[in-house]
């Protein structure tokens, strides 16, 4: 293995095959799950990332016409022609360091079965990203949650199965929203489930009455049960962040510290800014963010993103975002759980 590939596997497991004369950053999670890196067609990416032309050489050799690709890139120059895998490849693209709408999630996971289940003994699906680690973790986690219930019944036992078998060292999922949509999925699989008798696996996702639905396969009895995913509603009247403290010049206003909502792709509410040099330099403080119009109302996958906003420019530098749903928000209250700069920093 090449120096440069070493380093962008990220002591992720990869499988070196002598005959075949490949060296992929490609792990078999179960016999039908692989979770992998981006597949590059062009000089110099190959180089440093899986060669296409070797990831079609190893695939082919051990699963000649029974795979399916699944690719979630959302940038630029990520996204190849179908063609590649003989048109067997299904795009769900969602952004870097950022969890999928879960609706897609659900989607993507249904996808997922209705392949592999139109071949059981031979399909298999083939997950990745950019790195195959974090969005890759994702989806993977769901699919073993929704489908190895038995060796995957929460979303710690996921954390840690996804890191043993994908991992040489460090976590497999790091990114806190990452892993708080799939402990969602996890306690969403959870309590439906727990519905009636119903105890098998996610077989069928509908779409009916605009609501999606999950069809449950109660242990092979030829009985089911809906279980909706809706977007619900809720009403956001204050954001309040915990444990800030200003670092530099506390005479000196240089930027502000500003909140923004996200909604689909677009700003729905910006806050006031506040004065980064008016936090404490010597404690931790509470900063309240009131939405002075009275209140916003918002449903489905949302966005808190904290920004700086530099004085006198149009810059303005991310700090840190997080994703909740509110399908999940209970007692009308969300409270950020490891809400790190140094999980979900994302410049700009």
């Amino acid at each position: 293995m090449s120096v440069l590939k070493r380093i962008v596997s990220q002591g992720k497991q990869r499988t070196v095959d002598v005959q075949l004369d490949v060296d992929l950053d490609l792990t078999y999670l179960t016999s039908n799950l692989i979770a992998m890196g981006f597949p590059a067609r062009d000089f110099p990416m190959r180089i440093y990332r899986n060669s296409m032309a070797q990831t079609v050489k190893f695939l082919d050799a051990k699963h000649n016409n029974s795979y399916k690709v699944y690719n979630l890139c959302s940038e630029a120059g990520f996204i190849y022609p179908q063609e590649c895998f003989y048109g067997r490849v299904a795009q769900f693209p969602f952004d870097d360091h950022s969890p999928p709408p879960f609706a897609l999630l659900l989607s993507i996971v249904q996808d997922m079965h209705a392949w592999i289940s139109s071949n059981p003994e031979k399909n298999i699906v083939v997950v990745h990203c950019k790195a195959g680690k974090g969005r890759t973790g994702v989806v993977c986690c769901a699919y073993l949650l929704a489908h190895y219930a038995a060796q995957f019944w929460d979303a710690q036992s996921v954390f840690e199965g996804y890191t043993r078998l994908r991992m040489l060292e460090g976590e497999g999922l790091t990114v806190a929203s990452q892993c708080r949509w799939v402990e969602y999925f996890a306690e969403f699989t959870r309590l439906h489930r727990d519905f009636g008798s119903i105890t098998g696996n996610i077989v069928y996702l509908g779409n009916g009455g605009g609501k999606l639905r999950w069809i449950w396969d109660s242990d092979g009895g030829g009985r089911g049960s809906e279980s909706p995913y809706s977007i619900v509603k809720r009403r956001v009247s204050m954001i309040s962040i915990g444990g800030a403290k200003w670092v530099g010049n506390g005479e000196i206003r240089t930027t502000d510290l500003v909140i923004q909502i996200w909604y689909n792709d677009a700003i729905v509410w910006t806050s006031t800014g506040i004065a980064s040099n008016a936090l404490e330099t010597d404690g931790l403080a509470t900063v309240i963010f009131p939405l002075i119009s009275g209140e916003l109302i918002v449903g489905g996958d949302i966005c808190v993103k904290v920004r700086l906003s530099v004085l006198g420019t149009s810059k303005r530098l991310q700090l840190c975002q997080y994703w909740f749903n509110t399908f999940f928000v209970q007692n009308d209250r969300e409270e950020c759980k490891n809400f790190a700069f140094t999980d979900e920093f994302e410049p700009i």
